[in-house]
């Protein structure tokens, strides 16, 4: 009998290896897709600060980027600074461009908000890598 309970902690060991190991080749994997993504997202955010146009055409191509590792979603949005004088002096307001048109021209002081996610992913991985494959990158006009 002790035999046979000694044979059962063997396999068990090695059935939780082989689980262990496949678990970690996967989650590598996963991790090294969203570092992937993750620096497309920021050189992309990068490149439109550093000129202040945001265009069509250049989110489309980052689009064409992206399916090469998954299906991905790009959501941008630009807020837009707004000053208006008042009794209390003068007063910044955020407002949200809509996104219609080919291209936009930023204005300083403007914020940029870039979202990406995978569409794909459920709550369990939710949990072990982010919201979705959510991964939010941006700045501020100077």
């Amino acid at each position: 009998m002790e035999a046979f309970g000694r044979m059962i902690a063997v396999l068990t060991a090695a059935c939780c290896m082989i689980v262990l190991i496949l678990v970690f080749k996967t989650a590598s994997v996963y991790w090294q897709k969203n570092e992937t993504v993750h620096s497309i997202a920021s050189e992309y955010a990068e490149q439109i600060l550093k000129s202040g146009i945001v265009s069509r055409t250049e989110q489309e191509r980052v689009e064409r980027e992206l399916k090469r590792l998954g299906e991905y979603h790009i959501e941008l949005t630009v807020y837009e600074r707004k000053r208006f004088e008042g009794e209390a002096g003068r007063i910044y307001l955020y407002e949200e461009w809509d996104g219609t048109g080919e291209w936009k021209v930023l204005s300083p002081g403007s914020y940029l908000r870039i979202l990406v996610s995978e569409a794909k992913r459920g709550r369990l991985e939710t949990f072990l890598y982010g919201d979705g494959g959510t991964v939010v990158t941006g700045g501020r006009m100077p």
